[in-house]
């Protein structure tokens, strides 16, 4: 978690041309400090480990000539299981998230205690004297709205596949995540091993974050464990308990990440369009995938797949990846682009910014770690917005369910039918949207679609 909190927490004042209909300050107080999810069904999860291997007759796992690229003998080996010795296949941590029934007093479950070990080691660094260590241990406590192993109820959901950002792991999305889950969805997090910076193995392993290897094989590995998790599916039966599986409707199976994630989703969009009914990238660059340049290409549009594009008003500039002010995405049928922003060209401070996709858009409002971010330098100020966390997230979370509603459930969105932005909070005129030509409809908001 630390390693996504490098910015300073900026005015909460917004941006011309917004608006809002009543002065307003979304922190819900709730002692969790995450998006209270906004559906009829309570989450639960449990946790899985999928190897991309064979078991042979003494119990260890094999997979010649496929060895996980991330291995590096005489580095490593220590990161894999202790049957997982011979050819060292790729293992990665899935949790997967599902509908259950809501409770009248639950248990929910702590915050994912490697991203805050990881969040607690950082803030330790700073030696803030406003920061106790009593301050800081108490972050153990922060609860999410998760409870684990609990009943799966008697339906079928469709499924999705989510991938976090590079140094995260998917737990940290749970703002997302969550309320995905309470409207009726299957949400499979996967953790990328040696990628995302903690993550925690049955037998207790933590696998941190490599440095040894080099960008294109980080990314392919990405893209790989995308089509290892989509590959469980196929074979859900073997990996899954069955009242899990019995749960899934593996006939509409989505897809999204953010940013390393998803650009890993614009990939597999490209090269496999036919494994997801739709899928969704959140503040992904436009980049030549294994690179961090900009490609021109990359704004092609997906014939085939629905896909939605969501980006933060930093995103032209993101990560020092500079895409033109005039290059525009080629958007096909049932292709849609949408700006957590009231304009294309907005300069710092950003009303939103890179980690709103995280948990970190609410999370901010802790006290101690927004101690913490308050006594940051202003140069490490532009990984999160200036508007309110909790307004952000819900248009985050109304833009993907209302996408995903209406290709997975086919639940038609009024709003993606008119192209029309998505409002929340009585805020209007903060998000722009921009949708690709349908057959026998034109809108007036559209892009002209790709020939």
């Amino acid at each position: 978690m630390g390693k996504m909190l490098f910015f300073l927490l900026a005015s909460t004042s917004m941006l011309a041309g917004i608006v809002q209909a009543e002065p307003i300050h979304l922190n819900n107080q709730q002692s969790n400090y995450l998006a209270k999810p906004s559906g009829d069904y309570a989450v639960g999860f449990q946790d899985f480990r999928l190897v991309n291997g064979v078991i042979n007759a003494e119990g260890a796992y094999e997979c010649p000539g496929k060895t996980d690229s991330l291995y590096f003998p005489g580095i490593n080996e220590s990161s894999f299981g202790k049957d997982n010795q011979i050819n060292f296949c790729r293992e990665i941590m899935v949790r997967v998230y599902y509908p259950t029934q809501k409770e009248r007093s639950p248990s929910f479950e702590n915050y994912y205690l490697p991203a805050i070990n990881d969040l607690q080691n950082t803030i330790r660094q700073e030696k803030n004297p406003k920061i106790s260590e009593q301050n800081i241990k108490a972050l153990t406590r922060l609860t999410t709205y998760t409870v684990k192993k609990s009943d799966l109820l008697d339906n079928k959901f469709p499924v999705l596949l989510f991938n976090p950002g590079s140094g995260d792991e998917a737990e940290e999305y749970e703002n997302t995540i969550d309320d995905l889950v309470s409207h009726g969805y299957i949400v499979m997090g996967i953790n990328n091993t040696f990628i995302s910076s903690s993550v925690l193995f049955p037998d207790g392993r933590i696998v941190t974050r490599t440095t040894s290897a080099s960008l294109p094989v980080k990314d392919q590995s990405v893209l790989d464990n995308i089509l290892i998790a989509r590959f469980a599916l196929n074979h859900a039966s073997t990996y899954f308990p069955m009242p899990l599986v019995n749960a899934m409707d593996l006939n509409h199976i989505g897809l999204f990440g953010h940013s390393m994630g998803g650009i890993s989703v614009v990939a597999v969009g490209k090269n496999y369009p036919n494994l997801f009914q739709a899928a969704a990238s959140e503040d992904a660059p436009p980049v030549s995938f294994g690179t961090r340049t900009y490609d021109p290409a990359a704004m092609q549009g997906f014939k085939s797949l629905p896909f939605l594009r969501l980006y933060a008003a930093e995103w032209r500039t993101l990560a020092g990846i500079i895409t033109p002010p005039d290059a525009q995405f080629k958007l096909y049928p049932n292709n849609y682009y949408a700006l957590l922003n009231s304009n294309e060209n907005s300069p710092p401070p950003y009303y939103t910014d890179h980690a709103n996709f995280t948990d970190h858009s609410t999370l901010q409002y802790q006290p101690t770690i927004s101690k913490y971010l308050s006594a940051l330098p202003p140069s490490t100020s532009f990984d999160i917005g200036t508007a309110d966390g909790w307004h952000v997230t819900r248009l985050i979370n109304a833009y993907l369910l209302q996408f995903f509603d209406q290709y997975l459930k086919n639940k038609p969105s009024h709003a993606l039918k008119k192209c029309q932005p998505i409002v929340r909070d009585k805020i209007i005129g903060d998000t722009m949207l921009h949708c690709g030509e349908r057959p026998s409809q034109s809108f007036s908001r559209d892009y002209q679609a790709s020939k």
